[in-house]
C-alpha cells in the first residue's frame, strides 16, 4: 500500500490554488512543498469503502495465523473475544485522536502537511523532538520484527512443503527476491499490494475455514466449557501481543485519512474505521475459533503447519507467502525511512549530501535484509517475535494517541473527566506492554 504525503485543504480549492500561486513567487524554495500539497488534493479521491479496505490490508497478514495460538493462549473463544473487543474500543479511539490531531495540526501549523502525513510525523509536531524520534525508533524496530517473522512464515511453509531440511535453504533462495523489494526508494511499484494482500489473506483464511470443517470437532483435550472459557489467573495477557499486532493498523492509518479520504471528515473517519475493525474481527475470529477448535491444546503458532499436506492447504502457503514477499519490500521501506529520518536530524552537515545519503541507504538496505534473514532462520517460531512486536503495536494503539489525547485536553479543554480514557489508555498500554515483555522473555 503506497500513499504519497499531502495535506486535504480543499474547502476552498481555487482560493487556496492562488494562494498558492503568490506564495510559489515569494518563496520559491516552498514552492516543492506546495506541489506536493496540490498533489495529494487531487488524489483524495478514496471513498470509504476504499480507505477501510486499506486499514483492512494494514492490520491483516501474518498475525492471523497465529490468532488459533492466541485463542489457546487466552483460555477460550469468549475471553479471546472479550479481550479483542476491548482492543478494539480504545483501538478505535485512538484511531479519532489521530485523525483529529491531523487536522488540527494542519489548521494550526499550515505548511506542515508532509510531516503530518506519518505518524511519527504528527507525533513530533504534538509531542516534540524527543516524542518524535522515540516514534521513529518504535516504527523501525516494529517493521524490523514484522519481517523477521515474514522469513520465519516463509520458512515454515517451505518446510511443511518439502520437509524441515530444506527450511533454511528455502529462505535463502528467496532471499534475493527480498532484497530486490527492498533496494528501490519508489515502491509505487507495489501500490496494488493492499488488494493483492487482502485477497490472500482471505483466501488463506477460507482454506482454513473448509479444512477444519471436513472433520468434527472433539473436546478430548479440554471440557466443552474450558473451550469457550477459563477463568486462569493471568495467562490470558500472553495472548495480548497477538491481538494488540492483528488490530496495529494506527501507523498507516494517519497517511490514508490525510491523503486518501475523500471528503474528509471525522464522521467519514469513523465509518471507515468500523468498517475495517468489524471485517479484521469477523476474519481473526472465524480463523482463530476454527484453528483452535480444531486442534485445542495442540494448536501452533503457525496454524497452518498443523496442518497435514494436502492441495487446500498447499494453495493456501502459496497465497500467504506472496502476499508476505510483496508486503515485505512495504514493511522494509517503512522501517528504512523511520530510521533514515533519524539519521538526517542527528547529522545535518551530511544531510545535503547525496553520495553520502545513497551509501547510507544501501548499507542500511543490506544490513536489513540480511538481519531479518538471519533472525527469521535462527527464530523458532512467530510466537517469540510477535510476542516482542506486539508490544510495540500496543504502543502505537494506547500509549502515543493516549499522550496526544493528554496533551490535547490540557490545552484546549481542562476537565479531569475528559482526562479518564487517555490516562486509563497509557496506564494500560504501559502495564500490558511491562508484563507481556517479562513473561515473553521468561519463555525465551
Amino acid at each position: 500500500m503506497i500513499i504519497e504525503d499531502g495535506s486535504l485543504d480543499d474547502e476552498n480549492p481555487v482560493d487556496s490554488y492562488s494562494e498558492n500561486a503568490e506564495i510559489r513567487a515569494e518563496d520559491p524554495e516552498n514552492s516543492e512543498n506546495i506541489e506536493n500539497s496540490e498533489t495529494s488534493e487531487n488524489q483524495a479521491n478514496v471513498g470509504i469503502i476504499g480507505c477501510a479496505a486499506m486499514v483492512v490490508n494494514a492490520a491483516l497478514g501474518a498475525g492471523m495465523l497465529n490468532f488459533p495460538f492466541a485463542f489457546l493462549k487466552a483460555g477460550g473463544i469468549i475471553n479471546s473475544i472479550g479481550l479483542q473487543l476491548v482492543v478494539i474500543c480504545l483501538a478505535f479511539y485512538g484511531m479519532r485522536v489521530l485523525a483529529k490531531s491531523v487536522d488540527r495540526l494542519q489548521a494550526r501549523l499550515p505548511g506542515t502537511s508532509i510531516k503530518t502525513s506519518s505518524y511519527e510525523g504528527v507525533m513530533e509536531l504534538e509531542g516534540g523532538l524527543f516524542l518524535g524520534n522515540l516514534t521513529k525508533a518504535c516504527v523501525a524496530l516494529y517493521s524490523f520484527g514484522t519481517c523477521v517473522a515474514f522469513v520465519i512464515i516463509i520458512g515454515d511453509m517451505v518446510a511443511s512443503v518439502f520437509g524441515a531440511s530444506h527450511r533454511t535453504l528455502g529462505i535463502l533462495v528467496v532471499s534475493p527476491l527480498l532484497l530486490a523489494l527492498s533496494v528501490p526508494k519508489n515502491i509505487s511499484f507495489l501500490k496494488h499490494a493492499s488488494v493483492l494482500g487482502v485477497f490472500s489473506v482471505v483466501a488463506v483464511s477460507g482454506a482454513i475455514l473448509y479444512e477444519t470443517s471436513q472433520s468434527e470437532f472433539t473436546a478430548e483435550q479440554h471440557g466443552q466449557e474450558e473451550l469457550l472459557f477459563s477463568t486462569s489467573k493471568l495467562s490470558f495477557l500472553q495472548a495480548f501481543p497477538s491481538i494488540c499486532f492483528a488490530y496495529q493498523c494506527h501507523i498507516s492509518a494517519v497517511p490514508i485519512y490525510a491523503t486518501s479520504l475523500k471528503s474528509r471528515s471525522i464522521p467519514r473517519w469513523n465509518s471507515v474505521v468500523s468498517l475495517a475493525f468489524l471485517a479484521i474481527l469477523a476474519v481473526n475470529s472465524i480463523t482463530g475459533a476454527a484453528g483452535y477448535l480444531k486442534f485445542q491444546g495442540t494448536t501452533l503458532p503457525d496454524i497452518l503447519s498443523n496442518f497435514n499436506e494436502s492441495s487446500v492447504i498447499d494453495t493456501a502457503r502459496v497465497f500467504m507467502t506472496i502476499s508476505i514477499i510483496s508486503s515485505y519490500g512495504v514493511l522494509t521501506f517503512c522501517g528504512k525511512t523511520a530510521v533514515l529520518n533519524v539519521i538526517r536530524s542527528g547529522n545535518e552537515e551530511n544531510s545535503d549530501d547525496g553520495r553520502f545519503q545513497q551509501g547510507i541507504y544501501y548499507c542500511l538496505t543490506g544490513i536489513w535484509v540480511a538481519g531479518s534473514i538471519c533472525l527469521g532462520i535462527y527464530v523458532p517460531d512467530i510466537s517469540n517475535v510477535i510476542g516482542v512486536i506486539g508490544n510495540l503495536a500496543a504502543a502505537f494503539i494506547f500509549i502515543f494517541p493516549g499522550l496526544v489525547s493528554i496533551k490535547t485536553r490540557v490545552e484546549t479543554d481542562f476537565r479531569l473527566k475528559k482526562l479518564v480514557l487517555p490516562v486509563a489508555m497509557v496506564v494500560f498500554g504501559v502495564f500490558l506492554m511491562g508484563v507481556c515483555l517479562t513473561m515473553n522473555f521468561q519463555e525465551f
